[in-house]
C-alpha cells in the first residue's frame, strides 16, 4: 500500500491537478497463518485517507471473544494522514476471532474508513509417553509390554515419531512408530515385543516422542518413559574329564562331562553334544539343571584307527545368561604304543628305577648278561585274563611279582624268580607243586597246564635286564589275524595289580571290566575264562607224579626186604 500511494502522490504533484479521492485506511496484525492459544500480537491501523484528513479510531472486537486488549487507547484520538495507531492483544479462546477498526472525521464526526482482519487462534498440543510395566525377566524369553503416547494438549499434534529401544541392544518389534497427526485429547497405544540376551541388573526399555504442532512448529518438550528391570537365566559351564593319553584301538573310551550351574535360574531342556574331531558322535537331554547344582554324563565311544583325536563336549539350555563356558576339550590318542605312565603303581615297559622310582623302586637294582637283577621296591601280583577275543596280553614284570590265573577250577601262580639279559626264570606253581622254567629271550615257549593234549598257555619274554622284562602271554590256536595285542598297564585289557603285604584280597579269580582311563577296577567276580597255556621246554611235575613214585620206591623197598628175610 505505501509503494502504491507513493506512485499516487508522484502523479499528482506531476499533473498539479487538484483531485478528490476516497477515504483509505488499513488493518494489519503479525505475519502469521494462525495463532495459538495464549498468544499476544500487535494490532495496527494505518490512515491513508486522502485528501489528509485526522480522525478518532475505534477497535472493535465485539466479534472476537477470545481477544484481550492489553495496551493502546480505544478510542485513539486525532490519528493523522499515515500515522499508526497500536492496540496489544491476547487470545484466550480458540477459534476464529473477527476484529473492525473504524476511523471517524474529527471535525465533521463522519465515517472516513473501516478496516476488517480475521484471526484463527488454536491450540498447542501436549505429547506424553508411558510404558507398562517390566519387572523380572529371563534371558531368551520374549514378553510383550506397551508403550502409550496420549496429547493432552488442546491443539493436534502432527508428524509424531516415537521410538523404543534397549538398554543391552536387544532387538524390540515396532521400536520405530509415525502418524501424520494426533487429535487433542487422544491417545494411541503400541505393543512391542522384547526379548533379553543378557542377564544382570539394572537393564532398561526407554520411549521417546518427538512432534510439532498445526504450524509446523518443532515442539521442544520431548516426552520420555523408562521402564527398568533385572535379567536373570541359566550359566552352564561343562568340564571334560581328563582322558588317557592313549587308548588302544578297538577298546572303548569313556567321556565325561561335568556340567555346573552357578547362575541364577533353572537350566531347561539341557543337551549335551560330544563330538570328535568336529563330527557328533553322541547327543544326550539331560534333565533340567537348578541353580547352583552339577549334573555328570558319560558315553563310551569305540575307538577305530589309530590317530590323534580331540573330543569337544558343548552344552546347551533354553535361557543360557552366556555360553562362554558351555564347551570343552581334551585330547588322546589311538595306538597300539601307549607310553608308560608314571606313578600309577606299575613299573611298565619304558619306565626304570632311575625315571620313575614310584613304580620301579629305587635306582639300586644290578643287571646285566647272566647277572641277574635284584629286587625291586616290592612283589606285585597281577591278575590276568586272556579270551578268544582278546587273546594275547604283554605285561611289564620284574624281580619277584607273580601272575595268577584261574583254569578250569585251578589256581596257578607264575613268579618271575630271575632276569638276565638271555633268560627268564619263572616258577609255575598249582597248590602244592612248583616246577622252574628257564625261558629263552623272545622265542615262544607254550605251557600244558593239564592232563589233556595240547598246549593252554603261551609266554613269550622279552628280557630288559636289570631285573625287568616284558613278558607276552597268549592263548595258543587262536588266528593271528584275530589277536588283538594288549600291552599293559595302562589299557583296557582286565587286570588288577596288588602289592604283596597289602591289604588287597589276591584269593580267587578277579574278572574285570575294560578301564581306559588308567584307573583299576576295584570290582571282581568268579572267572569265566577259556585258557590254553603251553611251554616247549617244560618239565611237568603233577602232584600225582609225586605220589606214583613214592608208591613205586615203597614197593621196591618192601620187594627187597622181603627177599632178603626170606634168603636169610
Amino acid at each position: 500500500m505505501k509503494n502504491k500511494l507513493l506512485t499516487l502522490t508522484i502523479v499528482m504533484s506531476f499533473l498539479v491537478i487538484p483531485m478528490v479521492f476516497a477515504g483509505e485506511c488499513s488493518l494489519g496484525v503479525s505475519e502469521k497463518p494462525s495463532f495459538e492459544l495464549g498468544d499476544q500480537t500487535t494490532v495496527t491501523f494505518i490512515n491513508l485517507y486522502t485528501p489528509p484528513t485526522t480522525g478518532n479510531v475505534t477497535l472493535d472486537f465485539s466479534n472476537a471473544p477470545g481477544l484481550t486488549l492489553l495496551t493502546g487507547n480505544n478510542p485513539t484520538n486525532n490519528v493523522a494522514f499515515t500515522g499508526i495507531a497500536t492496540w496489544t492483544v491476547n487470545f484466550t479462546a480458540l477459534g476464529t476471532q473477527e476484529l473492525q477498526a473504524t476511523m471517524v472525521d474529527a471535525n465533521g464526526g463522519t465515517v472516513v474508513c473501516t478496516a476488517n482482519k480475521t484471526i484463527n487462534v488454536t491450540a498447542d498440543p501436549n505429547i506424553t509417553a508411558t510404558l507398562s510395566t517390566l519387572s523380572n525377566l529371563t534371558v531368551g524369553e520374549p514378553v510383550n509390554f506397551i508403550s502409550v503416547i496420549n496429547n493432552i494438549g488442546d491443539g493436534q499434534a502432527t508428524d509424531v515419531q516415537v521410538s523404543v529401544s534397549n538398554a543391552a541392544g536387544a532387538t524390540i518389534t515396532n521400536n520405530s512408530v509415525s502418524y501424520s497427526n494426533l487429535a487433542a485429547h487422544s491417545s494411541t497405544p503400541i505393543q512391542h515385543t522384547f526379548t533379553p540376551r543378557t542377564c544382570g541388573t539394572g537393564d532398561f526399555v526407554i520411549v521417546t516422542a518427538q512432534y510439532r504442532d498445526m504450524l509446523g512448529n518443532l515442539m521442544s518438550d520431548v516426552p520420555t518413559d523408562t521402564e527398568t528391570f533385572n535379567v536373570t537365566g541359566s550359566d552352564l559351564n561343562v568340564a571334560a574329564t581328563a582322558l588317557p593319553a592313549t587308548v588302544l584301538p578297538n577298546a572303548d573310551v569313556q567321556f565325561t562331562a561335568t556340567i555346573n550351574n552357578p547362575g541364577t535360574a533353572t537350566a531347561e531342556n539341557v543337551v549335551v553334544n560330544y563330538l570328535v574331531n568336529g563330527t557328533s558322535v553322541h547327543t544326550a537331554s539331560l534333565a533340567n539343571i537348578a541353580s547352583g547344582a552339577n549334573v555328570v554324563d558319560t558315553f563310551n565311544w569305540s575307538t577305530a584307527t589309530e590317530s590323534d583325536y580331540e573330543l569337544t563336549i558343548n552344552v546347551t539350555a533354553d535361557h543360557e545368561c552366556s555360553v562362554s563356558d558351555n564347551t570343552a576339550t581334551a585330547l588322546f590318542t589311538v595306538s597300539t604304543t601307549i607310553p608308560p605312565v608314571c606313578g600309577n603303581g606299575v613299573c611298565e615297559s619304558g619306565e626304570t628305577q632311575s625315571s620313575c622310582s614310584a613304580d620301579c623302586g629305587s635306582p639300586n637294582i644290578g643287571g646285566g648278561s647272566g647277572g641277574g637283577g635284584g629286587s625291586g621296591s616290592g612283589s606285585r601280583i597281577f591278575y590276568l585274563v586272556l579270551t578268544e577275543d582278546k587273546p594275547e596280553v604283554t605285561l611289564p614284570l620284574r624281580n619277584g611279582d607273580t601272575v595268577k590265573y584261574e583254569w578250569e577250577g585251578h589256581s596257578y601262580s607264575f613268579i618271575i624268580r630271575k632276569v638276565y639279559s638271555d633268560i627268564l626264570q619263572l616258577g609255575v606253581s598249582e597248590s602244592l607243586s612248583y616246577v622252574k622254567y628257564e625261558l629263552t629271550n623272545l622265542e615262544d615257549h607254550e605251557l600244558n597246564l593239564d592232563e589233556k593234549v595240547g598246549a593252554d598257555l603261551g609266554i613269550r619274554p622279552l628280557n630288559k635286564g636289570s631285573g625287568m622284562s616284558d613278558v607276552t602271554f597268549y592263548l595258543p590256536g587262536v588266528d593271528d589275524n584275530k589277536r588283538v595285542v594288549d600291552i599293559l598297564p595302562p589299557g583296557s585289557i582286565n587286570r588288577r595289580v596288588v602289592d604283596v603285604g597289602s591289604s588287597g584280597n589276591t584269593s580267587g579269580h578277579e574278572d574285570y571290566e575294560p578301564v581306559s582311563s588308567g584307573v583299576l577296577n576295584p570290582d571282581y567276580a568268579e572267572g569265566v575264562l577259556k585258557f590254553t597255556e603251553e611251554l616247549d621246554d617244560k618239565s611237568s611235575a603233577p602232584v600225582w607224579g609225586g605220589l606214583l613214585l613214592a608208591v613205586l620206591i615203597a614197593l621196591a623197598g618192601t620187594g627187597l626186604y622181603m627177599g632178603v628175610t626170606r634168603k636169610e
